[in-house]
């Protein structure tokens, strides 16, 4: 994907200014590290959430598991595991 291809997709498919975009498409361009660390904080605590949906089978509600995980505040995700796997 081009720069301009970026910046017209996040101007016109996701809402945001122009000068949002550009600074989003730099961001990504300069430190492509930090993003990936997004994508890896969501796999964890989609990972969580099945192996509990696993365990607890039909009890899983995941209403519940949003509340109590974000109980924890911004502990690490292992951290938070666990407290909500024990």
């Amino acid at each position: 994907m081009t720069e301009e291809q970026a910046i017209e997709l996040m101007t016109n498919e996701a809402f945001q200014q122009q000068a949002e975009a550009e600074g989003k498409w730099r961001r990504a361009t300069l430190s492509q590290v930090q993003l990936t660390s997004y994508y890896s904080g969501y796999r964890e605590i989609y990972d969580l959430r099945e192996e509990l949906k696993q365990t607890q089978g039909e009890d899983f509600d995941l209403k519940s598991f949003h509340e109590q995980f974000l109980s924890y505040g911004s502990a690490p995700v292992k951290y938070i595991k666990q407290l909500m796997v024990n």
